[in-house]
């Protein structure tokens, strides 16, 4: 009995140490390779959507899927920031970026308390996202490993999505969540729209880019399935995004060496793929054309976001100049209101449902011009290395349909973590390119002679 009661009282310091030895470990594998912190997102991503965001353990606060993962990016990232030698570049935009919001979310722990945490936790985990992304020389390697875990994820996320379908229109009550639905606005939408995003986005990449390895061939084979799912989740600013993507697509991947001619027959198949399922089923298709009317037509959220857009810009503005620079410190009361066409009074809790609202309202005017100038210096330098040509134009193709769709994304809905994870990956990848480019263009201007020095050795020649 004593040998029982030694071995209950010591197993939970066992633990508690494996536990503490286990993100050591983390810690180190992350800021040694790539791969590690990659796949610690992608894997939490799919694991957050299966626990519907729900709280896994009370300890004070409520901890979330995602709060010790994205703890341990954060971790590395730092370490990688202040120490290691082989960051792309540190750009002061980026760090700009950060110590605003970090000195924002102080502020906001001494006016608010946690729930300045608790507001301020996406986009601090999308913040360690991308900075662990950007402290990386991206090159090809690193690139193909980033899709072969986005398709990963967008492969088991189908599978849940087609799961969730199964157990809500069976219908099997027993396993259907809290409520008895996955989504209050509509069945069909089984996930959130940022996982209909990631379908999306590894599909199109499965039908306008080739390659050789694992990654690109589950690309391949998983593309009309994704691109099939996304249009039957039914987010339709995803389906704007995505048919963004598909013109940019179009318009890039001419820079692949695949044929022309597989590329178009890819893209039917993928289509026929897609529209299969909507010619087989009546209540589908006719599902699918009323949310693209009702969009169309401005109805439904359309109007509503319009509205949340305008009060929260308008709250925002009257907090004086401090505010409009730098933004306001999370944790304070959110609640906007505004007045309906029926005259109503409606107030407004939820998110702003835009990125750049967002990002206007949270980190000012300065944040989004530090933002946006990075965003615009990636898509200056990804459209250059398209258009040159040569082994980087077809990645440079890549990183521009998943900036695209990002950035189109943006409009109706906030970041979050694997989408700033990407963002991160692109920036790195466009420094990397810059500094790739300039020392090629270094060593040429050391290898080639000036026409003075040609000139001069003529003539001693001779």
């Amino acid at each position: 009995m004593e040998l029982i009661y030694s071995v209950l009282w010591l197993t939970p310091f066992v633990i508690g140490a494996l536990v503490v030895l286990g993100c050591f470990a983390t810690i180190i594998g992350a800021c040694n390779d790539f791969r590690v912190g990659l796949w610690i997102t992608a894997v939490t991503f799919v694991l957050d959507t299966m626990s519907l965001g729900a709280p896994l353990l009370y300890v004070g606060l409520l901890l979330y899927t995602t709060d010790l993962p994205m703890v341990l990016v954060a971790t590395a990232a730092a370490i990688r920031w202040i120490g290691s030698s082989q960051l792309p570049r540190r750009h002061p935009a980026w760090l700009l970026f950060g110590l605003g919001f970090l000195a924002a979310l102080a502020v906001g722990l001494m006016l608010h308390g946690t729930r300045a945490g608790v507001q301020a936790r996406p986009e601090f985990n999308a913040l360690a996202a991308a900075s662990y992304a950007l402290s990386f020389p991206i090159r090809r390697a690193q690139l193909k490993s980033m899709l072969l875990a986005l398709a990963w994820a967008a492969l088991m996320l189908t599978l849940l999505s087609i799961y969730r379908w199964i157990v809500t229109f069976a219908p099997i009550t027993s396993l259907l969540p809290p409520g008895d639905a996955y989504n209050l606005d509509t069945p069909v939408r089984v996930v959130n729209s940022n996982i209909a995003l990631l379908l999306a986005q590894v599909g199109l990449l499965g039908v306008f880019f080739f390659g050789s390895g694992l990654a690109p061939l589950l690309a391949r084979m998983t593309a009309p399935g994704l691109l099939m799912a996304t249009l039957a989740l039914q987010h339709r600013s995803v389906w704007l995004a995505a048919l963004v993507g598909v013109c940019v697509s179009l318009l890039v991947s001419r820079s692949s060496r695949t044929p022309w001619w597989q590329q178009i027959v890819l893209v039917g198949v993928a289509a026929a793929a897609v529209a299969a399922p909507l010619m087989l089923s009546s209540s589908l298709l006719g599902q699918v054309q009323t949310s693209a009317t009702r969009a169309v037509k401005g109805q439904d959220t359309v109007t509503a976001r319009f509205e949340n857009w305008r009060a929260t810009v308008s709250d925002w503005a009257r907090e004086g100049p401090v505010a409009i620079a730098v933004g306001t410190a999370p944790g304070a009361d959110a609640t906007r209101v505004y007045e309906s066409e029926s005259g109503k009074t409606v107030a407004i809790g939820f998110g702003t449902h835009n990125n750049y609202v967002s990002m206007l309202t949270a980190r000012g005017v300065l944040g989004l011009a530090t933002w946006a100038w990075l965003v615009l210096l990636a898509l200056r330098v990804l459209w250059r290395a398209r258009r040159a040509g040569g082994e980087q134009a077809e990645a440079a193709a890549m990183l521009l349909v998943l900036l695209c769709t990002q950035l189109t994304y943006y409009v109706a809905y906030d970041v979050d973590y694997v989408q700033a994870f990407i963002l991160g990956t692109v920036l790195a990848w466009v420094f990397q390119h810059q500094r790739e480019s300039a020392l090629s263009s270094r060593r040429a201007d050391a290898t080639d002679p000036s026409p003075a020095q040609a000139t001069y050795g003529a003539r001693a020649g001779a």
